[in-house]
């Protein structure tokens, strides 16, 4: 959901979850658990090319992270590309705005 921003932005205590999706239904016949099984592999894929599109990592790495449900912090998330910028008071406050406005304030760094 996050990818889903132009820009995303964390606080530095905020973690970052990569997880395999899932479902919620489980009951129907075979052919609508087969439906089910290829809409969910469907959305899995659109996720992967998000998140290549996003950070520039094989797809095989994504993959793999997905798969281990893994959790990083901000600063890694960012090393990663998954977040523009990890928030921090002041030091960060004209790139914020530069990214929340999309203009460079004279005198902001």
């Amino acid at each position: 959901m996050a990818l889903a921003c132009d820009r995303t932005l964390a606080r530095p205590d905020a973690t970052f979850r990569l997880h395999e999706l899932t479902s919620t239904v489980a009951s129907g016949n075979a052919a609508e658990l087969e439906a089910r099984g290829a809409a969910v592999r469907k959305m899995r894929e659109r996720f992967l090319a998000i998140y290549r599109e996003r950070t520039g990592l094989p797809k095989t790495r994504l993959s793999a992270m997905m798969a281990e449900e893994i959790r990083l912090g901000a600063s890694e998330a960012q090393e990663l590309g998954f977040v523009h910028l990890v928030l921090g008071y002041p030091a960060n406050h004209g790139v914020l705005l530069r990214l929340v406005y999309g203009c460079h304030y004279s005198g902001l760094t």
